[in-house]
């Protein structure tokens, strides 16, 4: 049966499916006919089955990957427990519509919103994939600017999230912190009432009383995107504010890289610098 889930490419159909025309694939999908199907769709309800199969299909694919990894491990430091029904028959690999819709981002924003599963695929996606790691930090950062203007109170939600994925201890890591935290950077005066011929930042700002030291932003800092700290400095409510600022703290507990990186942030005021 599983098999033939994936001759069928069912990660793909599935996808499809949920994501309608948000689907990297969805022109794809169109019958012999070329009828637009999207029209007699109707709405997913019960989504979690579907994610279930697409998740149970998704581990399928890792065995391989451990497998190999167990051949080549010379020193046997990776031990792998097979039950009695895994045969090398249970391996798969993704096709190209299985993996394009997999790995897009418009499905890890629908998990996110529905899905009680965007944790472990966010997850078990980015671990050693600089691709999907920055495609996935970015659409997080897109989405932290758009509760912006909807429900602040999301933030809490997201970051309780996507905490674990910067516990992803590869060489990403880093990066992934400085994108979807935020980094400082000095703030850089456009005014043109001043009698210099050169910009007018650092310390120097401080003329202007309601002027910042610093200000933070992403590592990609596009248009559309906005990190976390940016968020807690904004002027949200004071209450989300808060209880962001204490979800990172506890993230801390089990990450000691965001913790150093918290730690030696510097302050948005010269003025509260200690």
């Amino acid at each position: 049966m599983v098999e033939y889930y994936f001759e069928k490419e069912i990660i793909y159909a599935m996808i499809t499916f949920l994501l309608g025309k948000d689907s990297p694939c969805y022109y794809d999908s169109l019958g012999k006919n070329n009828e637009n199907w999207g029209l007699i769709r109707q709405t997913p309800t019960q989504i979690e089955p579907c994610v279930d199969l697409i998740y149970f299909l998704y581990k399928k694919t890792k065995l391989k990957v451990l497998n190999q990894e167990e051949k080549n491990d010379s020193t046997d430091n990776l031990k792998i427990e097979h039950t009695d029904s895994e045969t090398q028959t249970d391996v798969f690999t993704l096709s190209k519509k299985d993996r394009k819709c997999l790995y897009d981002p418009r499905f890890l924003k629908f998990l996110f919103k529905y899905s009680k599963k965007f944790p472990l695929f966010n997850t078990e996606l980015s671990i050693d994939d600089e691709t999907f790691s920055l495609n996935s930090c970015l659409e997080i950062t897109k989405y932290v600017e758009d509760i912006a203007y909807s429900d602040e109170t999301e933030l809490i939600r997201l970051f309780k999230n996507i905490a674990p994925v910067l516990e992803i201890n590869d060489h990403q890591q880093f990066q992934r912190i400085e994108i979807i935290i935020g980094m400082p950077q000095v703030i850089v005066s456009d005014s043109n009432n001043s009698k210099y011929n050169w910009p007018v930042f650092g310390y120097n700002k401080l003329t202007d009383p309601i002027s910042n030291f610093v200000e933070y932003r992403s590592l990609y800092n596009y248009r559309n995107n906005c990190c976390f700290l940016k968020k807690i400095f904004s002027k949200a409510k004071e209450k989300v504010q808060i209880e962001l600022f204490l979800e990172m703290m506890i993230a801390c507990f089990t990450n000691p890289l965001l913790y150093k990186y918290l730690k030696n942030v510097p302050a948005e005021d010269i003025q509260c610098n200690k």
